[in-house]
């Protein structure tokens, strides 16, 4: 009985995972997940895999410990199986949170770059009012009880001025808005 070399493969995907001797009599068949035909040689980017159907070894794409990115959310995906990727992913990297896949690459969806830009600036707007409202009504509480002073009459009048001003503020400008200086 002569020693065979045997070339084994992993149950899930029948990549090449080893090889090894062994002796078969001419009744006996091979174990699953093994064969006497010589694997073919490793290539970068490919696992080597047995075709049990056509009974040969062949190539798959392999972008195993790759990153990935979804195309209808940009959402990082790190590949953790051999063949080519679905339609719903791309080796290509969004280059901001506003792009959108076309079908063949990453474009910037300028209106929603723009409505983002405009919340934001309605949100930063709200919140310099919203300061500016405290202020002007901490300086009337000191005015009208009497504890105010000259300085707090002046500084008054500035936040007033300030509060008209970012009244005026036209956010739909962002992300070019000057806003008023804070007295």
């Amino acid at each position: 009985m002569p020693m065979l070399k045997i070339y084994n493969y992993t149950s899930d995907t029948h990549e090449f995972i080893s090889e090894s001797d062994g002796y078969i009599d001419e009744n006996t068949q091979l174990i699953p997940y093994c064969t006497t035909i010589p694997p073919i040689e490793p290539k970068k980017g490919y696992a080597v895999i047995f075709n049990a159907e056509s009974n040969q070894w062949e190539y798959q794409v392999d972008y195993r410990g790759h990153i990935a990115y979804q195309t209808e959310n940009r959402q990082q995906i790190h590949i953790d199986f051999i063949g080519e990727l679905p339609i719903t992913l791309t080796m290509l990297e969004p280059k901001t949170e506003f792009d959108v896949w076309n079908g063949k690459k990453w474009v910037l969806n300028k209106t929603v770059q723009k409505a983002h830009w405009v919340a934001q600036a309605e949100n930063e707007k709200i919140s310099r009012i919203d300061e500016a409202n405290n202020t002007i009504n901490y300086l009337k509480d000191a005015l009208d009880v009497g504890l105010g002073d000259d300085t707090d009459e002046r500084q008054l009048i500035e936040w007033k001025k300030y509060r008209v001003l970012l009244n005026r503020v036209d956010v739909s400008t962002a992300p070019d808005i000057e806003w008023p200086q804070k007295p």
